[in-house]
């Protein structure tokens, strides 16, 4: 049976949200590997990439990517980098992974409009155009895809359930 739902994703396309929807309708822990970081480092992920840049932080990432995968009867909404590192795809070769997908531009309108804080949104719109794109093709190679375009994160979340963890899945009782 499975124990551990993976999420990944573009910054944007709603991983944490959709994260703590299964785990609710699981009755697993929803786990948020970017807060995770934070609250192990005591600092932000701005603060991470300003002092120590992004190289440093992608390692801090893995780290917590690692003990994360220790744990039972989580949904871990993954960063939207998780994928950039060969040892990070690696420590998910034998999880279930889901990609959350979206357009472009829908992608980054919602980082337009989000609250979040994301270092790597700011700068000129041709750098988001830049990293969208060179992540691409590691979010296409993952095998469950979902495109979240029209759909709330509720919806998204029973797509996921019904597609991905069906039966095989560790229900409460």
């Amino acid at each position: 049976m499975e124990k551990r739902l993976i999420l990944t994703g573009f910054m944007g396309v709603g991983k944490s949200s959709v994260a703590k929807r299964v785990a609710q309708k699981l009755s697993w822990s929803p786990l948020d590997l970017d807060e995770f970081v934070v609250t192990r480092q005591g600092r932000s992920i701005a603060g991470i990439f300003e002092t120590e840049g992004e190289e440093a932080f992608r390692r801090m990432e893995t780290e917590a990517l690692k003990e994360a995968l220790r744990r039972e009867k989580v949904v871990i909404a993954a960063g939207g980098g998780i994928l950039l590192r060969e040892v990070n795809r690696e420590l998910l070769r034998n999880e279930v992974v889901v990609n959350l997908s979206a357009s472009f531009e829908e992608l980054e309108r919602r980082v337009k409009n989000s609250r979040t804080e994301r270092p790597l949104a700011k700068g000129p719109s041709g750098e988001f155009r830049k990293r969208f794109d060179e992540r691409k093709p590691l979010y296409d190679a993952v095998e469950r895809q979902v495109d979240t375009e029209g759909k709330s994160p509720a919806e998204i979340a029973e797509e996921i359930i019904s597609r991905f963890l069906g039966e095989d899945m560790e229900k409460p009782g």
